[in-house]
């Protein structure tokens, strides 16, 4: 099946920023985008940047989410961690030029679109279903791999992240549902984002 081909390729892929150490915040997005392809860090684009000014409430910050967390792990300071659902993209539109990856038609980059939207937990169509069970079981064992804290907070960012870590059954005494930071959606007023910067304060503090 070509979709699962690429999918365990190297076309595309951004490691997850994550040490075996201790976890203290754990942050789970999507897939990598456009700057995330060409900076081989997750989080690193514009979205970064606006995620780590709210993270930091620091509105001058040009700096990505991704980046300064890398900074961190460069220190040994691995108690921020972000992983994404998918290592490699599940837009067809992230691949711009010479990084085009060809070997996906439009009707699987279609399927890889509704398992990247639905919130179901399972698919009727046996294709869809089989492909959404492989990402999982990929993301599970990243999962599973971490070695959290015993105050650890995970934090589920998006619909895609939020509907992976429910089918993976896996529990966790602290998990924060959130909206992904894409189009400026974290900014002071949510109340649902309110801890977040506290968070982040205490983890890298």
């Amino acid at each position: 099946m070509r979709i699962k081909k690429y999918l365990k390729s190297r076309c595309g892929k951004v490691k997850d920023l994550v040490d075996g150490s201790s976890v203290d915040l754990l942050f789970v997005f999507e897939s990598p985008h456009t700057d995330e392809l060409k900076n081989k860090i997750p989080v690193s684009g514009k979205a970064g940047i606006d995620s780590l000014k709210f993270l930091m409430q620091d509105s001058s910050n040009q700096i990505s989410f991704g980046r300064y967390l890398k900074t961190l792990h460069d220190k040994n300071d691995y108690r921020v961690a972000v992983i994404n659902v998918s290592r490699v993209p599940l837009q067809n539109k992230t691949f711009k030029g010479k990084d085009k990856c060809p070997s996906l038609s439009s009707d699987d980059w279609a399927i890889l679109y509704k398992i990247r939207k639905s919130k179901a937990k399972t698919f009727k169509d046996p294709k869809i279903e089989k492909v959404s069970k492989f990402i999982l079981k990929n993301f599970k064992k990243r999962i599973k791999s971490i070695k959290f804290s015993t105050d650890s907070t995970v934090v589920l960012a998006g619909v895609c992240a939020q509907t992976f870590w429910e089918k993976s059954k896996i529990i966790h005494s602290s998990v924060l549902k959130v909206t992904h930071p894409s189009r400026g959606q974290w900014r002071d007023g949510n109340p649902k984002l309110e801890k977040l910067p506290i968070l982040f304060k205490k983890a890298t503090t």
